[in-house]
């Protein structure tokens, strides 16, 4: 199976081996110096996300294809990990770190990266709105605590929204997970891995094992993945 991982400015093309031991050969390396927030496939395409930037990537090449960017004085702050569901990219946006907190998912048309629409997801959210994700037929996302912002990490929460965008369900994270939240934050941040399908493995792990209780009960695997650091030059 070949997933797309995006480290700081760069995105990979890799091969993972689903085993007891999970890994991963890396085929290719873009420069992308949006791929900061997130990245998003589909078929032809993946698209790098910075706070107010997108850029529009052909898969085969690594080329630049078009290049979306918020005015100076625009209403983006924080844009965050992104998925392409039938032409249209969807992207999690706050307005971190600013307080009270808001929640948005940010809609772009695929071919132009024309921003078409903003959902306003869950007034006075209880966490920062990090990712969102479509797993049949129905949206999951996830709202991040930062002991950065002297916030208790493990309130980390994977939700599932109703046909209104209002909170139906909701989760915390496998207690393996949540140990390492206070230093890690939530996987899916700004390291995000996306299947070509573009369906977030941390989705398809956590989908599988949640139970009707408080918290998802068991962590199926974990996958190293690559590190690049943003250099002067991006």
């Amino acid at each position: 199976m070949i997933f797309r991982i995006f480290a700081v400015s760069f995105l990979s093309l890799v091969t993972v081996s689903f085993a007891d031991d999970w890994s991963f050969t890396e085929l290719r390396r873009y420069p992308a110096p949006e791929a900061f927030q997130g990245v998003a496939v589909d078929e032809n395409f993946f698209y790098a996300i910075d706070s107010r930037a997108i850029g529009k990537y052909r898969k085969d090449t690594g080329e630049l294809v078009t290049r979306w960017e918020d005015e100076k004085d625009g209403r983006f702050r924080h844009l965050n990990a992104g998925v392409v569901h039938e032409e249209r990219l969807y992207c999690a946006h706050s307005n971190y770190p600013k307080m009270p907190r808001e929640a948005f998912l940010e809609v772009w048309h695929t071919k132009t990266l024309k921003h078409v629409e903003s959902i306003n997801i869950v007034p006075n959210p209880a966490g920062t709105f990090t990712w969102a994700d479509r797993r049949d037929g129905v949206w999951y996302g996830a709202f991040c605590f930062y002991s950065s912002r002297n916030e208790d990490p493990t309130q980390t929460r994977l939700v599932k929204f109703d046909g209104e965008w209002k909170v139906s369900e909701s989760w915390a994270f496998p207690a393996g997970i949540r140990k390492k939240l206070p230093e890690n934050r939530l996987p899916g941040q700004r390291r995000a891995i996306v299947t070509v399908n573009a369906i977030k493995t941390i989705t398809a792990i956590i989908h599988q094992n949640l139970s009707r209780g408080d918290f998802c009960q068991n962590q199926v695997g974990r996958l190293p993945a690559p590190n690049s650091r943003r250099t002067k030059s991006s």
